[in-house]
């Protein structure tokens, strides 16, 4: 247990986070960076550790989105805030870039602030980044 939580805590500095106009804290972590593969603690885990850190400092009424990913998927947890916000659902937005890129075989999906995203690998960099748009025009 203290080795996973060192691996843990060694992501967090690795953390990207901005403050997006629209208010939306926005962290994103290369998850398979900070962990052994195939092995405890799953990417989901990882997502969630850092996610419940940023949390802890900004306060569950702050919106916050956490992006944790992999060559060929991503991991996404949101405080309740963005979908009281900006009625931000994370199963509408897969539906959404599943039609505007279908050539990436988007699945996934889970609850509204918390689920994962999975693609074909050669198109990680689109589909992020089409999920980071996303992020970006909640509330427009």
């Amino acid at each position: 247990m203290k080795r996973v939580q060192t691996q843990l805590r060694a992501a967090l500095p690795n953390l990207k986070t901005q403050k997006l106009p629209n208010g939306v804290i926005f962290n994103v972590l290369d998850v398979e960076k900070y962990a052994h593969k195939f092995t405890f603690p799953a990417p989901g885990k990882t997502c969630g550790f850092v996610h419940d850190n940023i949390v802890q400092k900004y306060g569950e009424e702050t919106p916050i989105i956490t992006l944790a990913y992999g060559p060929d998927f991503s991991v996404i947890r949101a405080t309740d805030a963005v979908n009281e916000m900006f009625g931000f659902n994370l199963n509408e937005i897969v539906s959404k870039l599943a039609i505007e890129i279908p050539e990436a075989g988007i699945d996934g999906g889970g609850h509204e602030c918390a689920g994962s995203l999975k693609f074909v690998e050669g198109l990680s960099k689109k589909v992020l980044e089409s999920f980071a748009r996303e992020v970006a025009d909640l509330g427009k």
